[in-house]
């Protein structure tokens, strides 16, 4: 009976969001950040559009919230919300929750 060995350094699969030691600490772009990514791709294009392109560009130009990126850097800084600020709030928010049911 052979022993089979987990290999040391796992397979990335974004389908499991293992996506890689470089997105360990990596935060989430705002939907406006990512429309703006994909309507400013580089115009040599490597790929062409493809039908998964077009309806992610078609998803973030209806929920985009704002049209340039220096309005989604500013909200990005106004709602930097530190932990120890954080927890307060959320626990009063939970308190209140608790008194209206």
């Amino acid at each position: 009976m052979s022993l089979r060995h987990r290999p040391a350094h796992e397979d990335e699969d974004a389908s499991a969001l293992r996506l890689g030691p470089e997105f360990n600490n990596a935060g989430c772009l705002l939907i406006s950040e990512v429309r703006y990514l994909l309507e400013h791709r580089p115009s040599e294009k490597a790929a062409p559009d493809t039908s998964v392109y077009k309806k992610t560009l078609e998803y973030v130009k209806t929920f985009a919230k704002f049209d340039k990126p220096e309005a989604a850097a500013a909200i990005r800084d106004l709602v930097k919300v530190d932990d120890d600020k954080l927890q307060p709030l959320l626990d009063e928010i939970q308190t209140m929750r608790k008194f209206q049911s």
